[in-house]
């Protein structure tokens, strides 16, 4: 029996879909505008559905007591973490940080830093922490931990290392900004 034809038409056509060395360049970035507004694809990342104005309306809007911050250890940059944590221990009461990665805690302990509360790597200890404190704010490199507090109705400075952020940006409906600056 030949193999070839005992395909259906349709799993046929799906093969050769996820076989095809062709790909989007971006999944994120597909909007078009109808009547002035910007119409998101089905594409947007699935973690941002949730992320309706409706519910953006509920994130506060002043600045919370404590914060939770995250850093990547792909993208390294010791001077502007440490220039980040800074900052942070001046503006907030507790600064908090959850590895998101398997080696972001070992970036943060290479750092001169002190009076850093960290979190277990886990996402049940970041859901606690996000649940748990009324009065909280997220700042980091990770995306979907800046994704996850906006969930949780916080406030979510997501500091882009990558293309990802800026392409979904409009989605999250949240501030981002240039690492480089801080």
């Amino acid at each position: 029996m030949n193999r070839q034809n005992t395909l259906e038409p349709s799993t046929k056509a799906f093969s050769i879909r996820m076989l095809s060395t062709y790909r989007p360049r971006s999944i994120y970035g597909r909007q078009t505008r109808r009547n002035g507004y910007l119409k998101r694809s089905k594409y947007r990342l699935p973690a941002t559905w949730g992320l309706t104005p409706g519910h953006s309306a509920l994130i506060p809007t002043e600045n919370a007591e404590n914060v939770v911050f995250t850093l990547t250890d792909c993208s390294q940059r010791p001077s502007a973490s440490i220039a980040l944590v800074k900052q942070l221990q001046k503006h907030y009461s507790r600064v908090c940080f959850w590895p998101q990665g398997v080696r972001d805690r070992a970036y943060l302990e290479k750092l001169p830093l002190t009076d850093v509360h960290t979190l277990p790597p886990t996402l049940e200890a970041f859901d606690a922490l996000l649940a748990g404190n009324d009065s909280l704010d997220y700042v980091g490199t990770r995306l979907h931990a800046g994704i996850r507090a906006l969930q949780h109705k916080r406030r979510g400075l997501i500091l882009r290392v990558d293309n990802r952020a800026t392409e979904i940006k409009i989605d999250m409906q949240a501030i981002t900004a240039w690492k480089q600056k801080f």
